[in-house]
């Protein structure tokens, strides 16, 4: 069954043909809404984020390192309400919307090799308890899940410090299994645009940070 996208101009107006096959939208290069949802931890050893291990089968970024959950909203979708979908279908869990935390828009635009992006990205927190092990992978989009101590990431998006050490699950075979990983910023989607250029994944972090301490407002 076609999917089909509602199509923006860069000022996130409609325009014609209001909406078209998703395999289009990347032809014209239309901008369009996605839905982002980073999903943070508590832990007595440091407070967490997790990553999403993008599948070897992408067209866009292959096993890189990726937001929990995110993607494109079909037309009609409202991301308030239709986002959690994305966190459904790739974590296998269930969200309840009113549990997530709104921090903003971020307009994403690239046409990098290998990375096409005209996004109205927006962009969301969910606190959680589960575990990696509560988590039911989608086998088709995703080859792992790694969780990021927060600390240790701003260290290594702000340049304090090369790598850092990550523990997960990643696909064997049929099965996802136990795994640590080193890591750098090469290791994450988007390097150059979210790293160096908009210091995306550096504002995120810090934002999680302030999150889990309880203030609010928050906004990227």
């Amino acid at each position: 069954m076609p999917e089909y996208i509602d199509i923006f101009d860069a000022n996130m107006s409609p325009v014609p043909p209001y909406k078209m096959e998703r395999k289009e939208v990347v032809k014209t290069m239309h901008w369009h809404h996605t839905f982002d949802c980073w999903i943070v931890r508590r832990d007595p050893s440091g407070d967490k984020i997790l990553l999403q291990l993008r599948s070897k089968q992408k067209i866009n970024n292959p096993n890189t390192l990726d937001i929990s959950a995110a993607g494109w909203l079909q037309s009609g979708e409202r991301h308030e309400v239709d986002g959690i979908r994305e966190v459904e279908e790739e974590l296998g869990i269930t969200v309840d919307p009113t549990d997530l935390y709104y921090v903003g828009m971020v307009k994403e635009a690239t046409d990098r090799p290998g990375y096409y992006a005209r996004n109205f990205c927006h962009t969301y927190f969910y606190e959680t308890t589960h575990r990696l092990s509560n988590y039911k992978p989608q086998a088709s989009e995703v080859d792992g899940l790694f969780e990021i101590n927060i600390s240790e990431g701003i260290k290594l998006f702000s340049g304090e410090q090369q790598s850092i050490e990550i523990t997960g699950v990643a696909k064997d075979g049929q099965t996802y299994q136990p795994t640590q990983r080193t890591i750098s910023t090469s290791d994450m989607c988007g390097e150059h645009d979210r790293c160096k250029l908009t210091k995306y994944y550096l504002k995120i972090f810090l934002l999680a940070e302030l999150y889990l301490r309880g203030h609010r407002p928050l906004v990227i």
